[in-house]
């Protein structure tokens, strides 16, 4: 019965943010907890005058003390985390279509979802998950199953968020959760062009697939021949690599990371299309282009 459950009281005039449905209560909008919840227990969150609000899951070391989940009073059980990932699955798969061998998409995206510590992202046959929060760590072993069925994937990898184990009191070993880690990388398709994607080191999941966009977007620009497309922080996955495209200028990846260096001149997860010279610029970006690390210019 909700009344059983523990209760998070806000301080007067923090409610407000509550009710609109931000999914974060920091420990400073609390008055206090009544009740003794464990990390990663259900509770009630309730305004100063007792007005119920939501309910979320509660984790002591956090400065996040409570993520909320539901905005009615009705359990946070498996059934509705599962249907919470069943909404974003078939949202994104409406949405983009990007199914199939070789194909690449968010499937779960945190807050977005409604699912708050939990990114999910699809690279062919296989998921990388990322928690970043210790109440949905406790909840693992069921959202990666439920995931598996819903896919129909082979492979889950586990990956962690520098710095947010420490500070949520989590302890993150990443590795491959089911299935087993391929031979080497992971190839996948966008917009035309192939990345190998390494799912074990490369930035948090694996690849920017929110940059899709972005990397289409100089490319007519090279096709009409304006010269050289140079491009910062292009190696090791980075998001504001481009897409390079036959008949387009020539396109440079600027990466100072010596384990780029190392790869032989081609940034690994780099796309690169039959035709296109892809050479690795071993000088600093600003020498190049100045000190702004997100400036993108075509020549």
């Amino acid at each position: 019965m909700a009344t059983s459950l523990p209760r998070v009281v806000i301080k007067p005039r923090r409610a407000r943010l509550f009710f609109a449905r931000h999914p974060w209560v920091f420990v400073n909008s609390i008055d206090q907890v009544e009740g003794d919840p464990e990390p990663g227990d259900e509770v009630r969150v309730v305004s100063h005058d007792g007005q119920f609000i939501a309910r979320g899951l509660f984790s002591h070391r956090s400065a996040i003390r409570v993520r909320l989940y539901r905005w009615t009073d009705d359990p946070i059980d498996d059934p509705f985390l599962a249907g919470l990932l069943t909404q974003a699955i078939q949202l994104r798969t409406a949405m983009l279509n990007l199914v199939g061998p070789g194909t690449a998409t968010h499937l779960v995206l945190s807050e977005g979802d409604g699912i708050s510590g939990l990114t999910v992202d699809r690279f062919d046959r296989t998921l990388a998950v990322q928690i970043t929060s210790l109440v949905l760590d406790r909840r693992r072993d069921f959202l990666v199953d439920t995931l598996l069925a819903q896919t129909g994937v082979e492979n889950v990898i586990l990956r962690g968020e520098k710095g947010i184990p420490a500070q949520e009191g989590l302890k993150v070993e990443e590795g491959w959760l089911r299935g087993k880690a391929p031979d080497g990388p992971i190839e996948i398709t966008d917009g035309g062009v192939r990345y190998a994607v390494d799912l074990a080191t490369g930035q948090k999941t694996g690849f920017y697939l929110d940059q899709r966009d972005n990397r289409r977007a100089p490319c007519p620009r090279a096709r009409r021949g304006f010269g050289h497309l140079f491009l910062l922080r292009a190696g090791r996955s980075r998001g504001l690599r481009r897409h390079p495209r036959p008949g387009g200028g020539t396109v440079g990846a600027v990466d100072p990371d010596p384990r780029t260096a190392r790869a032989g001149g081609r940034p690994p997860g780099l796309g690169v299309l039959p035709g296109n010279r892809v050479p690795q610029m071993r000088d600093g970006p600003g020498r190049l282009m100045g000190p702004s690390p997100s400036k993108v210019e075509v020549g």
